[in-house]
């Protein structure tokens, strides 16, 4: 994802991730101004960090994210 309004499209799913996942640390940040959106995940549980990862790929068209790892 890399338009200005990411950051508007991506509040609302992600302030829900933060309530469904409580225990993982989500964070959102652009590497430069125009560059990409880059959402991360951490947590101690692999599995939930992946299952919240999931949940929001979800949430938007294919394609919408460029690289998952």
């Amino acid at each position: 994802m890399n338009a200005p309004w990411e950051e508007v499209e991506t509040a609302q799913p992600l302030s829900k991730l933060g309530l469904d996942f409580p225990d993982l640390s989500i964070g959102c940040y652009r590497e430069s101004r125009y560059g990409s959106l880059v959402i991360s995940f951490r947590g101690k549980d692999e599995a939930r960090v992946e299952a919240a990862a999931e949940a929001l790929r979800k949430k938007f068209h294919p394609g919408a994210f460029n690289e998952i790892n």
